[in-house]
């Protein structure tokens, strides 16, 4: 086991994590949401020989980045992070997704684009 001390901000939060997993987003990421003992969930790097417990992907901005289609922008407004798509294969999306920081932003876009069945 290797626990990795950096900001859960630099991942993908747990809740969204989740939605992505259950929307069968691609497994392989750097880091992981991982439970041990069913109390608390921590951020390690994600390793293939360790299956204990609970596994969720924790995505990094790179790692998400990769996902999108190339028609993808952002944009920061009043110290928030929107994130803005025009348009994806010809279909008008939302202008403004609202979230905490980028990682979170761009995961929020790729949840409405695979739920909605745009990716």
């Amino acid at each position: 086991m290797f626990t990795v001390n950096c900001e859960k901000k630099q991942v993908v939060n747990l809740d969204l994590s989740e939605k992505m997993e259950k929307l069968n987003f691609p497994k392989k990421s750097l880091f992981q949401w991982k439970d041990y003992d069913g109390l608390e969930m921590t951020i390690e790097l994600s390793s293939e020989n360790n299956k204990i417990g609970k596994n969720i992907p924790a995505y990094t901005v790179a790692e998400l980045s990769e996902m999108f289609p190339d028609d993808f922008s952002f944009t920061v407004q009043f110290g928030c992070w929107n994130a803005g798509v025009c348009r994806v294969a010809s279909v008008e999306l939302p202008e403004i997704f609202y979230a905490d920081n980028i990682t979170n932003a761009l995961a929020c876009i790729l949840i409405y684009l695979k739920e909605n069945k745009h990716i």
